[in-house]
């Protein structure tokens, strides 16, 4: 009987916290605004070559990562609406890069930049390791804006609201970061 309480009062208190968070519209995540990204070396979607995400970072100044897989159909409509914006984009003051944790089901993942003609670099996480190393291994599709120097300016994870947000906020934290570093040239 006791041990029954016990479990109702624990069950109690795990739900008193979740209500608690879920009012306060804040979700603790392990990456978060101003911290710097996990490093990796991944491959593309066929195994071939190595990236390396410090190269990655620095060579393009800014990077939207986009992590997803294929286990959930609106989250990769969702990296396909990713894509059509950054085909439409004639100057981006970021690149894309797809980081796709999804083992079991690679050949979807091909078939689906393949078919939809993304342009953007997709790079093959196998173990999964880039994805929880994020916060982010359980989930079918999060964003982040990082910076040359390897520090996140911007955090969705899972599901989205608006794919056209995201890229919009993306969009006007690129810009004025850069705005703000040419002020001090």
């Amino acid at each position: 009987m006791k041990s029954g309480y016990r479990i109702t009062l624990l069950v109690g208190v795990f739900a008193a916290l979740v209500s608690l968070t879920m009012l306060s519209g804040t979700v603790a995540w392990a990456l978060n605004e101003g911290d710097t990204a996990p490093s990796f070396r991944l491959p593309d979607l066929h195994g071939n070559g190595s990236f390396a995400s410090d190269s990655l970072f620095a060579a393009n100044g800014w990077s939207l990562l986009i992590l997803w897989n294929t286990n959930c159909p609106d989250c990769m409509a969702d990296v396909v609406k990713m894509g059509r914006h950054a085909s439409r984009a004639d100057s981006l003051p970021f690149h894309v890069v797809g980081i796709v944790n999804d083992d079991e089901k690679i050949g979807d993942a091909r078939r689906l930049v393949k078919g939809t003609k993304l342009t953007f670099l997709n790079l093959w996480d196998a173990s999964g390791s880039v994805a929880k190393a994020m916060s982010a291994g359980n989930l079918s599709f999060s964003c982040f804006l990082i910076d040359g120097k390897g520090v996140v300016h911007l955090v969705h994870y899972d599901h989205p609201e608006s794919i056209d947000s995201i890229w919009t906020s993306a969009l006007e934290i690129a810009d004025a970061r850069e705005a703000a570093e040419t002020d001090d040239e």
